[in-house]
């Protein structure tokens, strides 16, 4: 046999043994503890969200699940994090949506690829979120507010968690679509006491926040960024109810895996996180009380969500005008 052939034979038989010692690793998959990055501090609610997911994986994989909180630089140290490490499935980050969707038009220039520099698992959850003006302005909703805002020009101030934030982006995309009269105010922390002490008259967050004090009749809700009223406030419009049109990026909770990570261990914690976000025992303990629906996409849809808000996102930062480097 000529040198050539076997040398053939040999790269062939190699091959083999790859793709035999792949499937087997993946089969075995976890064969040892998980790493589970989150991109936001202890507490809040991807935190929250990310540490009962962690507890229901490590039940039905057999394996402990390890939550490290990288959070700062709008999500960028976590996803950075999570990018760079190991595609062999041992290692996962809970991200939120703006990180893919937002920051590759908010940064010219960003550590990790947020188009190829992930292997989508699954969306864990939709936090329903609502604009809010403090009561003392007796406004009750948005047509209100643009009126008021208008006639009354530079007395309104929104509050945000920070140029770039998706609140301020709405605030942006309200004045290109309505021309109300608001001024922008960011704050490095939660706007709600800012809301709440009148030094602003709107802010955006979620709904877990702000029921308290809408109930208290503190604060008014007048429109939810979400498909479908909540059932914390059903009077409550949705933007597009409020006229705000249908094309908005909303937030959302993404698992996600470094690019690379073998699909059939995506496939396979996709089934699973979904099935226990949407779990009546879980829905009840976690998400309810942060007021967070669960996700139920398949990869695919996640693939083709994430297409989307990038290209919506992009829409809100060309009208905002706003960089962050």
């Amino acid at each position: 046999m000529k040198k050539q052939s076997v040398a053939k034979l040999l790269c062939v038989a190699a091959t083999g043994l790859s793709v035999l010692a792949s499937h087997a690793q993946t089969n075995a998959w976890p064969s040892r503890p998980i790493r589970l990055i989150v991109a936001a501090p202890p507490g809040l609610p991807p935190d929250v969200l990310a540490r009962g997911v962690a507890q229901q994986m490590e039940k039905q994989l057999g394996q402990p699940v390890a939550v490290e909180n990288r959070p700062g630089a709008s999500q960028i140290i976590g996803a950075q994090s999570c990018a760079n490490a190991p595609a062999d499935g041992h290692t996962f980050c809970v991200l939120l949506s703006d990180a893919v969707s937002l920051n590759p038009h908010l940064f010219n220039k960003l550590p990790y690829d947020p188009e190829k520099g992930f292997a989508p698992v699954a969306i864990l959850g939709w936090p329903q979120s609502a604009i809010v003006v403090n009561s003392t302005t007796g406004l009750k909703s948005l047509n209100e507010v643009i009126a008021a805002s208008k006639a009354r020009p530079g007395s309104f101030n929104f509050a945000s968690h920070g140029n770039g934030s998706l609140a301020h982006l709405y605030l942006e995309w309200i004045r290109s679509t309505s021309g109300w009269d608001v001024t922008h105010i960011p704050y490095n922390t939660s706007p709600l006491q800012a809301a709440l002490g009148g030094q602003v008259q709107l802010t955006y967050l979620a709904l877990g926040a702000l029921k308290p004090h809408i109930d208290a009749g503190k604060l008014t809700a007048i429109a939810i960024a979400d498909v479908k009223r909540s059932p914390l406030l059903p009077d409550v419009p949705t933007f597009t109810e409020a006229g705000l049109g249908t094309t908005y990026p909303r937030t959302w909770f993404g698992l996600f895996a470094p690019a690379g990570t073998p699909s059939a261990t995506t496939e396979k914690l996709n089934k699973l996180a979904v099935s226990v976000v949407n779990d009546a025992s879980f829905k009840t303990r976690v998400m309810e009380p942060m007021t967070i629906r669960p996700g139920h996409e398949t990869i695919p849809e996640m693939i083709q969500l994430m297409r989307s808000d990038r290209e919506l996102g992009l829409d809100l930062v060309k009208k905002a005008q706003v960089k962050l480097d």
